[in-house]
């Protein structure tokens, strides 16, 4: 299966923006139900943020980004924002930011 071309658009401007805050911050974009965007982001940037400024700036990251003719934000349907500590704390097991730095 070929990789969805609006997960590419959309992770590598959230890697670009975020590679420069925090780089061992966690990135995943999935395709959803009618290829709709899934986005997790797990960093230790948005500690001691409210959950409306960080969806603020990932917001606009993509604002500008378009997936050819459509806004990247029109494709969006799933944003999930995590410090590692949420991210344990809601799914009971370490952050995959845990695991990219003990791997490292």
């Amino acid at each position: 299966m070929a990789v969805d071309r609006g997960v590419k658009i959309v992770e590598d401007a959230l890697r670009e923006h975020f590679g420069r805050i925090d780089p061992v911050a966690y990135i995943s974009v999935d395709t959803g139900y009618h290829r709709a965007l899934h986005i997790t982001v797990v960093s230790a940037h948005f500690e001691g943020m409210a959950q409306t400024r960080r969806y603020d700036e990932v917001f606009d990251v993509l604002g500008d980004v378009s997936v050819g003719k459509t806004p990247a934000l029109k494709r969006v349907s799933l944003c999930m924002l995590f410090t590692p500590d949420e991210y344990r704390e809601t799914y009971g097991e370490e952050s995959p930011v845990a695991r990219v730095t003990a791997a490292a």
